[in-house]
Parts: C-alpha cells; sequence; structure tokens
C-alpha cells in the first residue's frame, strides 16, 4: 500500500445478529471510546443472506431503509479474477474523521480470498435511500454508482491500538 494514502472510516452502523444485542453494543462502544469510530449508538436491523447464485444485503436504522444491494456473487460470473490479499497497514494509516470526538490514527491488518468481477446491472441491483436520515442522505449525495463487486467467503480485519497508545508500564513510571 502506499504510505501516503490514508483508509478513512466515515460512518458505521451495527446490528445484533442472532438478536443478542451484547456483541455489537461491545463493538459501537469499543469502537467509539477506543478508536473514535463514528458509530451510531442505536442497532441498525441488518439482513444479509445467500440465495443460489446470488447475496444480499439490506439494512434498516431506526426504521427507515438505509441501502439494499443483490448481486450475482462474482464466483458466477463471467470475468472473475481471483486475488488473495494479506497486508498491514502502516500504524497510523488509517483515521476517524476530524468532526468526530475523538480523531485517531491507527493501523489495520487484512486477510482474504478476494473474487473481484464487473458489476452488471442486468442482474445486481444497488440503492440507498436519500430518507434514511443521516446515513442514507449523506450516501446518496455521492450519486454512487457501483463500477465492481468483491466477495469473500474468508475475509478477516483487525485494527491494531491506537498511535500514542500508552502502555500500562509507561503510565507507571510516570506515577
Amino acid at each position: 500500500a502506499d504510505p501516503r494514502a490514508l483508509i478513512w472510516v466515515h460512518r458505521v452502523i451495527c446490528g445484533a445478529a442472532f438478536n443478542d444485542p451484547v456483541p455489537p453494543m461491545g463493538a459501537i462502544s469499543g469502537g467509539r471510546e477506543v478508536w473514535g469510530f463514528p458509530k451510531h449508538n442505536k442497532l441498525a436491523n441488518i439482513r444479509a443472506g445467500y440465495d443460489g447464485n446470488f447475496t444480499s444485503f439490506h439494512a434498516e436504522h431506526m426504521g427507515k431503509p438505509v441501502i439494499s444491494m443483490r448481486a450475482k456473487l462474482p464466483e458466477h460470473t463471467p470475468g472473475v479474477v481471483t486475488v488473495p490479499q494479506e497486508f498491514e497497514t502502516a500504524k497510523d494509516q488509517c483515521l476517524t474523521p476530524r468532526w468526530s470526538v475523538k480523531q485517531t490514527r491507527y493501523g489495520q491488518g487484512f486477510k482474504a480470498t478476494m473474487h473481484i468481477s464487473p458489476w452488471d446491472p442486468k442482474t445486481d441491483s444497488f440503492e440507498v435511500n436519500r430518507e434514511a436520515g443521516e446515513y442514507g442522505e449523506m450516501l446518496s449525495r455521492w450519486n454512487f454508482q457501483p463500477a465492481v463487486k468483491v466477495h469473500s467467503t474468508d475475509f478477516k480485519i483487525v485494527a491494531f491500538k491506537p498511535s500514542g497508545w500508552l502502555e500500562k508500564s509507561t503510565c507507571e513510571q510516570d506515577a
């Protein structure tokens, strides 16, 4: 990765898998308090699934639809390219927005086998609901149109300690 490029987390909504709100609320608290991620404190209703050669995703936040997607899996699309990825960013290459309560710089690691193919409007759909409050409204302003689609069944990501993290031993020395 080019060290001059930065990765920016814009906004995040979290949903409860298997109707268990504890893990996503932990992710919201940790993301906001440790990394400064702009995560909304209200859980979203997120549904994702597979139907034969297709995958779908639908998110609602605070009772309003935000984003929907249905796409033919790249693995079942002519022209698919499979690319194994494994890399780490620099320790301060990722950042949270300046307008967030807490701007933080940190590093991430990624590992995945990515299947990539062109987006096909004949088989694939992507919709952002403009009336969905802060999430849908902001995304819809960009008039985003997908050009490619990527699918991975083994995607792994880790966020490392924020830059400037004080270790316990450092804190004890200052006391």
